[in-house]
């Protein structure tokens, strides 16, 4: 069986803090980087969006979990992003920090 990331765009839908959200992850691995891309229902100019290195981050976490992707959401609200107002966008370039602050290598492992 072969345990290797999907490599696939699909839209999924999440509630976080009762708030629904859709997020995208792009892992495409002929880019150098991998990102998560978060948006609220009401606004698609409005998002979150995290990058991630391949080489150093990317292949410890799994950004196509539900409580991956909660965590970054509650993490950009503490920062300040107001996921109702327009054209506000939260981006993070480097996500590394975020791995071991938000915990992202243990939540990708629970079930």
């Amino acid at each position: 069986m072969n345990w290797l990331k999907t490599f696939k765009k699909t839209l999924r839908k999440i509630t976080v803090e009762n708030r629904q959200y859709y997020y995208l992850v792009n892992d495409n691995p002929s880019s150098e980087k991998q990102n998560i891309k978060i948006f609220p229902s009401k606004y698609k100019s409005t998002f979150i969006e995290v990058f991630f290195n391949w080489g150093k981050d990317a292949w410890s976490i799994n950004l196509h979990k539900p409580s991956v992707c909660a965590a970054l959401i509650k993490y950009a609200l503490t920062q300040g992003w107001q996921p109702e107002q327009k054209n506000n966008k939260f981006k993070v370039e480097d996500g590394h920090s975020l791995i071991s602050l938000l915990e992202l290598e243990k939540l990708s492992r629970e079930r």
